[in-house]
């Protein structure tokens, strides 16, 4: 949650070909203020198949044109651009080996059962 006269202003941040707005924005406000933990529940946020959070790896190209933005900005730097980029290619790269993994699984199970 924030306060809508912290976001109005400006909005949300909008980067070209990011395919999100929150991770920019939040980003910005963190320069901007404070932030506190609240221990409630104060949303609900649904996920469909159809909908660009559920596309990963669009998720995670778009996290690194975010890092590559803020870094050009000068609001990151080359540490903190080289850090978030490793982070995101590694999410990735562990989700490819994972998703090849159960697949090898799910064959290799499915031939002893078909045997």
């Amino acid at each position: 949650m924030i306060r809508k006269e912290v976001l109005l202003p400006k909005g949300f941040v909008e980067i070209k070909g990011v395919p999100f707005v929150d991770f920019p924005t939040w980003f910005v406000l963190t320069y901007k203020g404070r932030f506190a933990f609240v221990d409630d529940v104060l949303g609900y946020w649904r996920r469909y198949s159809t909908r660009t959070s559920a596309k990963l790896w669009l998720m995670e190209k778009g996290e690194i044109k975010t890092y590559i933005y803020f870094w050009r900005k000068g609001y990151i730097s080359l540490v903190d651009f080289v850090i978030g980029v490793f982070v995101s290619i590694t999410k990735y790269i562990k989700r490819l080996i994972a998703q090849r993994l159960i697949k090898s699984i799910n064959r290799s199970i499915g031939e002893r059962t078909t045997v």
